[in-house]
Protein backbone atom coordinates (compact mmCIF):
# COMPACT_ATOMS: atom_id res chain seq x y z
CA UNK A 1 0.00 0.00 0.00
CA UNK A 2 3.09 2.18 0.28
CA UNK A 3 1.88 3.79 3.52
CA UNK A 4 4.70 4.22 6.44
CA UNK A 5 4.30 1.60 8.79
CA UNK A 6 3.48 3.17 12.89
CA UNK A 7 3.71 1.05 15.92
CA UNK A 8 0.71 2.62 18.88
CA UNK A 9 1.31 1.37 22.48
CA UNK A 10 -1.42 2.40 24.72
CA UNK A 11 -1.73 1.38 28.60
CA UNK A 12 -5.57 0.80 29.46
CA UNK A 13 -7.47 3.18 31.47
CA UNK A 14 -9.02 1.32 34.60
CA UNK A 15 -10.84 3.83 36.56
CA UNK A 16 -13.66 4.14 33.87
CA UNK A 17 -13.70 0.68 32.94
CA UNK A 18 -16.75 0.08 34.74
CA UNK A 19 -19.10 2.72 32.55
CA UNK A 20 -18.24 0.10 29.55
CA UNK A 21 -21.28 -1.63 28.29
CA UNK A 22 -21.62 -4.84 28.01
CA UNK A 23 -22.29 -4.90 24.38
CA UNK A 24 -19.15 -2.36 24.17
CA UNK A 25 -16.61 -3.08 21.33
CA UNK A 26 -13.10 -4.93 22.19
CA UNK A 27 -10.61 -1.88 21.67
CA UNK A 28 -8.79 -3.95 18.73
CA UNK A 29 -12.10 -3.22 16.81
CA UNK A 30 -12.35 0.69 18.07
CA UNK A 31 -8.50 1.23 17.03
CA UNK A 32 -9.74 -0.49 13.71
CA UNK A 33 -12.37 1.64 13.17
CA UNK A 34 -10.14 4.57 13.92
CA UNK A 35 -7.57 3.74 11.50
CA UNK A 36 -10.12 3.69 8.64
CA UNK A 37 -11.81 6.71 9.22
CA UNK A 38 -8.22 8.30 9.08
CA UNK A 39 -7.79 6.20 6.13
CA UNK A 40 -5.08 3.48 7.56
CA UNK A 41 -5.48 0.21 8.22
CA UNK A 42 -4.68 -2.15 11.44
CA UNK A 43 -1.91 -4.50 10.81
CA UNK A 44 -2.42 -6.57 14.31
CA UNK A 45 -3.64 -5.45 17.41
CA UNK A 46 -1.80 -7.08 20.78
CA UNK A 47 -2.57 -7.69 24.27
CA UNK A 48 0.49 -7.23 26.66
CA UNK A 49 1.78 -6.87 30.33
CA UNK A 50 3.70 -4.26 31.73
CA UNK A 51 4.45 -0.59 31.00
CA UNK A 52 1.80 -0.84 28.04
CA UNK A 53 -1.12 -3.24 27.81
CA UNK A 54 -1.65 -3.00 24.18
CA UNK A 55 0.41 -2.44 21.22
CA UNK A 56 -1.05 -1.78 17.65
CA UNK A 57 0.97 -2.27 14.18
CA UNK A 58 -0.63 -0.07 11.21
CA UNK A 59 -0.68 2.13 8.11
CA UNK A 60 -1.06 5.79 8.37
CA UNK A 61 -0.79 8.25 5.78
CA UNK A 62 1.41 10.48 7.78
CA UNK A 63 2.94 11.81 11.46
CA UNK A 64 -0.07 14.46 11.92
CA UNK A 65 -2.41 11.17 10.83
CA UNK A 66 -0.76 9.48 14.18
CA UNK A 67 -1.17 11.57 16.21
CA UNK A 68 -4.78 12.57 15.47
CA UNK A 69 -5.32 8.69 15.92
CA UNK A 70 -3.01 8.31 19.58
CA UNK A 71 -5.61 11.33 20.95
CA UNK A 72 -8.87 9.98 19.02
CA UNK A 73 -8.57 6.01 20.53
CA UNK A 74 -8.58 7.06 24.23
CA UNK A 75 -11.69 8.07 25.25
CA UNK A 76 -13.80 5.57 23.26
CA UNK A 77 -11.61 2.83 24.06
CA UNK A 78 -10.67 3.98 27.86
CA UNK A 79 -6.90 3.38 26.97
CA UNK A 80 -4.21 6.71 28.41
CA UNK A 81 -0.58 7.22 27.81
CA UNK A 82 -1.27 6.35 24.10
CA UNK A 83 2.05 6.56 21.48
CA UNK A 84 2.29 6.72 18.11
CA UNK A 85 5.69 5.06 16.93
CA UNK A 86 6.78 5.62 13.32
CA UNK A 87 8.99 2.46 12.23
CA UNK A 88 11.87 2.08 10.00
CA UNK A 89 13.89 0.30 8.69
CA UNK A 90 13.42 -3.83 7.91
CA UNK A 91 10.51 -4.87 8.58
CA UNK A 92 10.04 -8.60 10.54
CA UNK A 93 8.79 -11.30 7.77
CA UNK A 94 5.44 -11.51 9.53
CA UNK A 95 4.79 -7.96 9.18
CA UNK A 96 5.82 -8.17 5.21
CA UNK A 97 3.62 -10.86 4.81
CA UNK A 98 0.23 -8.85 6.37
CA UNK A 99 1.59 -5.74 4.35
CA UNK A 100 1.07 -7.71 1.06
Amino acid sequence: SGMPLYMLQAAYDTEDLDTLPATSKGRGEIVAGQLEKLGGRLLGFYQGSGKYDAVAFCELPDDVTAGTLAISVRTPAHMRDVKAIKLRGALPDRLLRIRH
